[in-house]
């Protein structure tokens, strides 16, 4: 049961620290970047084509400047998320000219998956597995064949 449990944190290791690409920064014809959400481990990554631009969080939440922390001055700028964002949403900006006042701005709500919440999950079912005389081993292997798909299907959500 050990070895499957381990089986189960790799697969959530995985599935905890996804890639996001905010490919279209440089907004065109009005077009509004649209608000994201994001998880602890994720990252974040800001490209354009050409020009100069940047990436700020704002603290502020808005296009004042104060106190903003820099992502990066190049396309391919990046960010993880960390604890510290959890439950917060972080207001990203671009602070070149007036840019952000003309809409170059996402936010990002962030939260966070507890690991420790999968694991004991996944330990609750293999238990309620353990004690039930009607599952042999091969269905308890089909089982967690089962759940691991899972979790590589919210990969794919």
């Amino acid at each position: 049961m050990r070895y499957l449990l381990l089986f189960y944190c790799f697969c959530i290791a995985n599935v905890y620290g996804a890639d996001i690409e905010v490919s279209n920064w440089v907004p065109t014809d009005g077009q509004e970047i649209p608000s994201m959400d994001a998880i602890v481990g994720d990252t974040i990554t800001f490209k354009w084509s050409e020009g100069i631009y940047d990436v700020f969080i704002h603290p502020s939440g808005n296009c004042e400047e104060d106190e903003a922390i820099l992502v990066g001055y190049t396309s391919g700028s990046s960010y993880t998320f960390k604890e510290d964002d959890s439950g917060k949403e972080l207001f990203f900006a671009c602070d070149v000219g007036q840019r952000c006042e003309a809409g170059q701005n996402m936010i990002v709500a962030v939260s966070s998956k507890s690991m420790d919440m999968e694991i004991d999950s996944i330990e609750n079912a293999f238990n309620s597995a353990a004690y039930d005389p009607k599952i042999t081993g091969n269905i308890l292997v089909f089982s967690s064949l089962v759940l691991a798909s899972g979790f590589f299907t919210i990969i794919l959500i």
